[in-house]
Parts: C-alpha cells; structure tokens; sequence
C-alpha cells in the first residue's frame, strides 16, 4: 500500500497530464477531443495503489488516469494522445482507448457496462494460459520419471483404435 505522499504524487501527476494534454488539444496537436479525468485523480490513485503489480485492470471513457496510476509511462501516453507512433499503442488508441498490456492495463471504452465483458475476457484467457501452463509442467515431469509425455490420438500415423476404444500402437 501506497503512503500519503506517493498517493499525492499520482493525484499530482495525473492533474498535471490532464492540463498538458487540454493545452495540446487547444494548440492543435491532438486532434480531435479527449476525455479529461480532472477532478476524478485521486479514485484513480487511490485504487491502483491498492492493487498487486500482476492485477489487471479496464477502464471507461475517462481512463487516463487510471493508465497513469497503474504505471503506464506519461511521455508515451501523451503520444498516443497526439497519434504518435511511440504512443502506446502505436498512436491508434488516442484517448478513449488507450490500453498498456505489459502494465495490465486493458484498455478502456466508452460503451456503458463494455468493461465487464473486456475483464471476463482477460480472466478467462488468463485462466487457460495458466492451466495450459499447469498441463506443460505435468507433462515434463513425466517425461523426467519415464512415463510417456501424452496420450497418443487414433489419428497418428500407426495408431490404431481397437473396438472398446482402446489404442494400439
């Protein structure tokens, strides 16, 4: 858990990526508009500081401040902002769905209720890449005691099933 004063640094940092960014979308530099989270910082720090490193997150049409508090890095969030190839997602996100895997940040959208479905899909693929995981590792460990590493299937070449289902080799 975060101390009083890196939470301030979070709320700080985000209030001042919200002013850079209004003052980028005023001079022209990012097109179009973005969805500020002034106001909203300290939700943002307050929550992601709660959070383990490996916890993943979505966010809504206000996400800036989130991707910033879950670690995402400004310099490049700002790219992004501004449809720059060094932006996070190679400047295609833009502001409402600026996403940064690596720091479990799933992106955000601006369909009410939209996240729920984007955070089922991350658990859900997370929880058959660790069962895929669990399944690699037994399947070493039997190698390593000289038991076959899998069960062969009646389509291999040479394998043969017999009338109970049984497979011969």
């Amino acid at each position: 858990m975060a101390d009083s004063a890196d939470l301030y640094r979070t709320v700080r940092l985000i209030r001042r990526f919200e002013q850079r960014a209004i003052e980028m979308v005023r001079s022209g530099v990012i097109a179009g508009g973005i969805h500020p989270y002034i106001g909203e910082e300290a939700i943002a720090a307050g929550v992601c500081a709660a959070l383990r490193a490996d916890d993943l997150i979505t966010s809504t049409h206000r996400g800036h401040g989130h991707v910033l508090a879950k670690g995402a890095d400004p310099a490049r969030m700002l790219a992004e902002l501004a449809g720059r190839e060094t932006g996070l997602n190679s400047g295609r996100g833009g502001s409402m769905h600026a996403a940064d895997v690596r720091a479990g940040i799933y992106g955000a959208n601006a369909i009410v209720g939209a996240s729920a479905a984007i955070a089922a899909g991350a658990a859900w693929s997370h929880r058959r890449a660790a069962r895929r995981a669990r399944s690699r590792r037994r399947h070493v460990l039997r190698r390593r005691r000289g038991q076959p590493g899998r069960v062969p299937r009646s389509n291999e070449p040479g394998v043969t099933a017999s009338p109970a289902g049984h497979l011969r080799l």
